[in-house]
């Protein structure tokens, strides 16, 4: 039996089935590098307020005199001391939404670079015909003999 040859040319790709796609796949594919990311953010943000903590009870010795600081507010870091103070109660909370507000975003992002690229094909088509693609028919295999 003769195998059938068809060809068929891709002239057009439908852009918001490719950006959906592109969406999904780039959520999926930053799920890891957002989890990391995010763990990371939070023991920085661990470090960086017990480092400000720290700062807050300077001391300082100016002709035999010791005196006491306030460095954080000094410098006016209070109200990031009380962020960082304020993530520490809740640091599943602020992972999960980092992670997610990461993925989301990364997926917009491929999104969008699937969707320029679709567009940039479906130029390309309109100049030059599109795609041409051969398909061949091939048989579904039949169902196995036990022996």
């Amino acid at each position: 039996m003769p195998k059938i040859t068809v060809k068929y040319t891709i002239r057009r790709i439908s852009l918001a089935p490719l950006a959906k796609f592109g969406c999904l796949l780039g959520t999926l594919a930053s799920f890891l590098p957002s989890l990391l990311c995010s763990l990371s953010a939070l023991r920085l943000l661990g470090l960086v307020r017990r480092w400000l903590e720290g700062w807050q009870e300077g001391e300082m010795e100016i002709l035999g005199f010791t005196a006491t600081l306030d460095f954080v507010e000094l410098l006016g870091l209070e109200p990031v001391l009380k962020l960082l103070q304020g993530i520490e109660p809740m640091p599943w909370t602020f992972l999960l939404l980092a992670v997610v507000v990461m993925s989301v975003a990364s997926g917009l992002l491929i999104a969008l670079t699937v969707y320029v690229t679709g567009l940039g094909y479906n130029f390309l088509a309109w100049l030059t015909g599109g795609l041409v693609v051969e398909l061949k028919e091939v048989r579904a295999p039949g169902p196995r003999r036990q022996a």
